[in-house]
């Protein structure tokens, strides 16, 4: 589960509940962990085409995971659902039909998909190298031997060494998108992004591409940003309960809420 951060609300990016409607969910608990030991990084290429709705995923060990595609019309950058998520859980409506017998309790998980995840420009973001949380950096910075920091410094602020795209990054990267939600400061340095019911705070890139004069030009690649567990399903004020019990048959606990 996450941490929450904030108080629960009425609506979402993608907009309000729907009563008796089906939502495969990550909830929130103070005793759950950050958003981002969840995020994927770097992002997963993901070669298996973008579609809307979920997709069931065969995994190794025989278990089954959930994908889910996540849509720039309601999202324009992904960070913008993991800010939501941050401070909501996830919440992601689904068929009434899903195979839910398909998947195990407590172990599959939520493998969510964005078409633009993966930026394919060249750009250097104003933070210090390796973004905070990079799963490509481990322990303390000041003891890391001088070889290794200087490879961070020369792959740039927001690449790891090998070249792969840092997903942290992402949350600087959106002010190139274009989308109306994005507010840019007046000193130039610094952006608001302005969501239905919350607000984050991006840098400006220092640089970028100069090949690329307008927003339509900059090239995304789908991939995979992020993996939450499934750790329950709800319903919006009123279930419909020939769906709940054969979700309850699978193993998955069943939440009615009001909102």
């Amino acid at each position: 589960m996450l941490i929450p951060t904030t108080n629960p609300i009425n609506g979402r990016c993608c907009g309000k509940r729907e009563e008796e409607s089906v939502y495969v969910c990550c909830g929130t608990s103070p005793w759950g962990k950050p958003i981002e030991d969840y995020i994927v990084d770097p992002a997963r290429l993901w070669t298996e085409g973008f579609q809307r709705g979920v997709k069931i995923l065969p995994r190794d060990d025989s278990v089954n995971d959930l994908v889910i595609f996540v849509g720039k019309s309601f999202y324009p950058s992904p960070w913008d659902f993991v800010e939501e998520t941050r401070g909501y859980g996830a919440s992601r409506k689904v068929i009434p039909t899903l195979p839910f017998d398909k998947l195990t309790p407590g172990v599959s998980n939520m493998v969510f998909v964005h078409s633009r995840a993966i930026p394919i420009f060249i750009y250097t973001c104003d933070r210090e190298a390796p973004l905070a949380y990079c799963h490509r950096f481990e322990g303390d910075l000041e003891s890391w031997e001088a070889t290794k920091l200087d490879a961070w410094k020369e792959a740039g602020a927001g690449h790891h060494p090998d070249e792969s795209s840092c997903t942290f990054a992402l949350r600087d990267l959106t002010h190139l998108i274009g989308s109306k939600m994005v507010k840019l400061h007046e000193d130039g340095k610094n952006f608001d992004v302005e969501l239905p019911a919350f607000t984050y705070r991006g840098k400006v890139l220092d640089a970028y591409d100069e090949n690329y004069h307008d927003d339509s030009k900059f090239d995304w690649a789908v991939g995979v940003f992020l993996i939450l567990p499934l750790t329950h399903v709800e319903f919006c004020r009123k279930e419909n309960v020939k769906v709940a019990n054969k979700i309850r048959d699978a193993g998955f606990d069943v939440e009615v809420l009001p909102y």
